[in-house]
């Protein structure tokens, strides 16, 4: 039998999608999938081999590869799955347009340059790029078929999630040229309304990730729920959601039932929900369970807002047994969505944890270049989400261990060839000064 071939392109959602279907339905399916961060990358990039050879000696995330040749190759596959998400910032060198999780000073010296686009006008009209991808694909391949995916949940009265992605969404919707009966949209937003309407999640439940919303430049915006990193069991049902649309392009797909049951703390009121669940929680509640970062997350997005001392006791304990760590590299991945909810704790609630916060920078700080290299990324989000919180107190009664901290990092060469650091190095230190004075 014929394997159904899919290409995805896009972020984690669409590597879910991926990670899903190869690993327990790759006899019927093959899926590959190209990370990338904006599809001008692929579509308005122009480059020789040897410009493309050179580049690729790089070593950064999405790799260069990935973001100028995902189009290839189009006339093997049966479907292609494309993510609808607000774009990231290009940079550019000579003709080639792409994009980079982390800006190091060895793509700076390369001569990797920010684009000029202006942000807001280029949010808007970042529609008219996605019908350009999708148009010039289904011109050159008519029977390619397309599944646009959003895969984050928004609903602005409520302040939750992007404006960005809602107003994308709204242009998606509104667009004729995506439309096509060519085109299907699978839409997370929708998986959410069914789930509630049923009683068997709610919006928190699904996405229960809490942390500090901030700018490029770290500046504090607001407290926020991860909008991206749903539970397994949404993942799941998301998966279910996008075989049914391959199933309606007539396509044979995998075969995925799955039994939800009704929530024993539903109510339509988040208050009451989050009372609920505390109070069938709290009496039993063993740590054991905290270390799982969404229950965890769940557990600290209901005690913020009910602010019971005893939910905050548990939060307490839990952050102690962290605190016995070596942070190995292991561990900066696998508590990292932890470390975001005690950064939200610590932010509106809890001072005394900021001193704790900064015993963990401080691990970080001290790590060596040879363990940092294999855990980079998350190292600077911890460093950055630390400083999230420190940076944005009056009190300065931990202020003896942050001056630690800056010695530390003013010591660690690796981490200060991130500008980041760098640049949190210098307001921490304008920090302590202004204090002094």
């Amino acid at each position: 039998m014929k394997k159904l071939n899919i290409l995805g392109i896009g972020r984690c959602i669409i590597g879910h999608l991926e990670k899903a279907i190869n690993s327990d339905y790759s006899d019927q399916v093959i899926f590959d999938h190209h990370y990338l961060l904006n599809y001008e990358t692929c579509l308005n990039s122009t480059f020789t081999k040897d410009q493309l050879n050179l580049m690729s000696e790089f070593t950064c995330s999405p790799s260069i590869k990935d973001q100028l040749l995902c189009l290839e190759n189009l006339s093997s596959y049966d479907i292609i799955a494309i993510e609808v998400f607000p774009p990231a910032l290009l940079y550019k060198k000579d003709n080639a347009l792409l994009c980079f999780e982390n800006f190091t000073n060895e793509l700076d010296k390369f001569g990797f340059k920010r684009s000029r686009q202006n942000e807001s006008s280029y949010n808007q009209d970042y529609i008219l790029i996605l019908e350009n991808l999708v148009e010039t694909i289904t011109k050159e391949h008519p029977r390619l078929k397309v599944i646009l995916v959003n895969g984050e949940i928004n609903d602005i009265k409520n302040n939750i999630g992007s404006i960005r992605l809602c107003k994308l969404l709204e242009n998606v919707k509104k667009s004729k040229i995506l439309q096509a009966k060519s085109i299907k949209l699978l839409d997370m937003n929708k998986l959410i309304d069914n789930l509630s309407n049923q009683k068997h999640s709610t919006f928190e439940i699904a996405f229960p990730h809490v942390y500090l919303r901030h700018t490029s430049d770290l500046n504090l915006i607001s407290i926020a729920r991860d909008t991206k990193h749903a539970t397994p069991q949404t993942r799941r049902l998301f998966l279910k959601y996008f075989c049914d649309i391959i199933q309606e392009f007539d396509f044979k797909a995998p075969q995925i039932t799955i039994k939800t049951l009704k929530l024993n703390y539903f109510h339509e009121d988040f208050m009451v929900r989050a009372k609920n669940y505390l109070s069938l929680n709290n009496n039993n509640l063993l740590l054991e369970k905290l270390e799982n970062s969404k229950t965890f997350s769940l557990y600290v997005s209901y005690a913020i807002s009910i602010k019971d001392p005893y939910t905050f006791n548990n939060i307490n304990n839990f952050l102690d047994n962290l605190l016995l760590l070596e942070l190995s590299p292991k561990d900066l991945k696998y508590y990292f969505y932890h470390l975001r909810s005690l950064c939200v704790v610590g932010y509106i609630e809890q001072k005394s944890i900021i001193s704790h916060l900064l015993i963990l920078a401080n691990k970080i700080a001290l790590l060596p270049k040879i363990k940092l290299e294999t855990c980079i990324n998350f190292a600077l989000l911890w460093i950055k989400n630390i400083y999230l919180v420190y940076s944005n107190q009056k009190d300065s009664s931990f202020f003896q261990i942050l001056e630690v901290f800056v010695t530390n990092l003013n010591q660690n060469d690796y981490l200060l060839s991130f500008p980041e650091m760098r640049m949190i190095l210098v307001n921490t230190k304008d920090l302590l000064s202004n204090t002094k004075t």
